[in-house]
């Protein structure tokens, strides 16, 4: 798997919004978490 085509990984989560810088704001309805997530 490559990030070379962004296309092919789909987020499924947000993490570590507790340290988000105050001006940016997510706008999707992606689960968030403070921490770094779920364990899997």
């Amino acid at each position: 798997m490559s990030l070379d085509d962004p296309t092919a990984i789909l987020p499924e989560y947000h993490v570590w919004i507790a340290d988000a810088l105050p001006w940016f704001h997510l706008s999707d309805r992606l689960p968030r978490y403070a921490d770094d997530g779920p364990d899997r």
